[in-house]
């Protein structure tokens, strides 16, 4: 019985190669939809209900991928995340969801301090426009990437 009680809690950890997608939407519709449409281009979704179990999976599983929803909660996620040595910063994608601006506006995501911004309104397109903003950040560190690898 301890064995499995083990297990269980160890499921949640991963090691920072694996690529894993945390999202932390408040709203639990927006939540719902954005599963949806994330399911199929990333497959590893790690989907948090709460601040406190996104803040917790942030700490504890390193992901490489952040999607926060562009609310007062997220904002001490943000903090945390700013905090982060430039290093691992870096290399964490990290976008928010909401109803400033327009999708992909990188001004307005370089001003919140995220990788790319998403518009609610394009929640049908999600998928596609995580993947568009995923080559947009990769495009952008891959000089980081590249001395990174000569290391």
């Amino acid at each position: 019985m301890d064995k499995i009680r083990l297990s269980e809690k160890m499921q949640d950890f991963f090691t920072r190669t694996r690529k894993r997608l945390l999202v932390f939407l408040e709203n639990a519709d927006l939540r719902a939809r954005a599963e949806q449409h994330l399911q199929a281009v990333c497959p590893r979704l790690d989907i948090c209900q709460s601040q406190q179990a996104a803040l917790q999976k942030i700490r504890t599983n390193s992901p490489s991928q952040i999607l926060l929803e562009d609310c007062s909660a997220s904002q001490v996620i943000l903090d945390e995340i700013a905090a982060w040595p430039g290093r691992a910063r870096r290399f964490t994608h990290v976008v928010l969801l909401g109803e400033r601006g327009t999708s992909l506006d990188s001004q307005l995501a370089f001003t919140l301090g995220v990788d790319s911004y998403l518009h609610v309104q394009d929640i049908k397109r999600l998928g596609k426009l995580f993947e568009q903003s995923q080559k947009i950040f990769l495009y952008r560190n891959r000089l980081w990437i590249q001395e990174d690898h000569d290391l």
